[in-house]
């Protein structure tokens, strides 16, 4: 039986590149395949389709094009939520007003974690996001300094 597999699609190579690391850290058993533009997330999307694979988690940047002037994730997060409705969809972001385009409680999305420089670390907001997809058993728990990234590594 094929692992089940995580979907990382961010633009932003150092944002994707921490998500990685973070998920690689916390679920091991997971698969992960990553994508860093709309067309080839939707290339990713039919693949898993085509092929029958278990996509648990799906981690999405709102904003997958510069200049950032529209929610391409947003539209990204629907096509996924039609195509594989169990999908746990996590929508990130390091925009600042990323509450003004997006309203906790959006049907679309499971969890929303702000990547916000203003913000510390959102390492505890992921971990919390992941613990919510997945059975507890499959969390690794690790401790929070090994999982922590400063703003000048995302």
């Amino acid at each position: 039986m094929a692992s089940p597999i995580v979907l990382i699609i961010d633009d932003e190579d150092s944002q994707r590149e921490w998500v990685r690391d973070v998920l690689e850290s916390c679920l091991p058993s997971f698969t992960i395949q990553e994508a860093n533009s709309l067309d080839l997330a939707r290339a990713r999307i039919r693949e898993v389709i085509d092929h029958h694979l278990d996509v648990r988690i799906a981690v999405v940047d709102l904003n997958l094009s510069k200049p950032i002037n529209r929610a391409e994730g947003l539209v990204l997060v629907r096509e996924i939520r039609e195509a594989l409705p169990g999908c746990f969809i996590i929508l990130v972001s390091s925009k600042d007003n990323l509450y003004a385009e997006v309203k906790p409680g959006d049907p679309r999305i499971d969890y929303i974690v702000s990547l916000s420089y203003l913000k510390p670390d959102p390492t505890d907001e992921l971990l919390t996001a992941l613990a919510k997809a997945t059975q507890p058993s499959q969390v690794t728990q690790i401790p929070m300094a090994s999982c922590s990234m400063g703003p000048e590594t995302r």
